[in-house]
């Protein structure tokens, strides 16, 4: 069994890649290719480094996954081969700041989806692309590695069921494993609003305007109970 993982937070936030503050862009950490042109951390940013963050080993990013030092340790044994591990520093609004994170780089990319079995469409921005609403994968494309960027859809990020177990069982949190044949549509729980929106993948933009439109009622039933 192979599954799509997904990062979880106790509240609605997002840890996000600095652009304008780094030498890589957003592109450099879904191309699966070593980065070797960094000479300082990394810089994210986020609303509040709060009393939650040293909770979790797995952030809600935009940007390159970030991970703790003990999701690094856990993993040390495949790092070279299926990831690289960066060095970041992550701001807040009031300046605060946190060293105990690294951004995640996944090394490897490889066709997995079974578009016999998969439900998916067009994108409607790059033709060349698609959205994959409900994935099926082919396990054995995955025989020599932990975890991989799907080629189909490189926001997928897929892990092999060691990968899951080691994480189980280390009891890594802030990640969620989504089993082949999930639907994007029943995974609204584990992503906030806001890392929906800040995405902004094609996929996801069907889930946020879904919780838009969710809103929405709720408001409107609301203020009928009101009046």
């Amino acid at each position: 069994m192979l599954y799509e993982i997904s990062e979880m937070y106790k509240r609605d936030t997002s840890f996000t890649l600095c652009e304008s503050e780094n030498t890589i862009q957003f592109s450099d950490v879904q191309n699966c290719k070593m980065i070797s042109f960094i000479n300082r951390p990394l810089k994210y940013q986020t609303d509040r480094i709060d009393e939650y963050i040293f909770q979790y080993d797995v952030l809600p990013t935009i940007g390159g996954l970030l991970v703790s030092a003990k999701f690094k340790l856990t993993f040390s044994n495949i790092e070279g081969t299926d990831v690289q591990y960066i060095p970041v520093i992550i701001y807040d609004e009031n300046g605060k700041k946190c060293e105990q994170f690294f951004c995640m780089n996944v090394l490897n990319s490889i066709s997995l989806l079974d578009r016999k079995r998969s439900i998916y469409l067009p994108s409607k921005w790059d033709k060349s692309k698609i959205n994959v609403i409900q994935p099926f994968y082919y396990n054995d494309n995955m025989a020599n590695h932990l975890i991989v960027r799907m080629e189909e859809c490189n926001s997928f990020i897929i892990v092999s069921e060691q990968f899951k177990e080691l994480a189980e069982e280390k009891k890594l949190k802030g990640i969620t494993f989504n089993p082949e044949g999930k639907s994007v549509y029943t995974k609204l729980g584990p992503v906030s609003y806001t890392h929906l929106r800040a995405h902004e993948t094609d996929s996801y933009l069907v889930c946020r305007l879904l919780l838009e439109k969710k809103k929405k009622k709720n408001t409107h039933i609301h203020t009928l109970q009101n009046t």
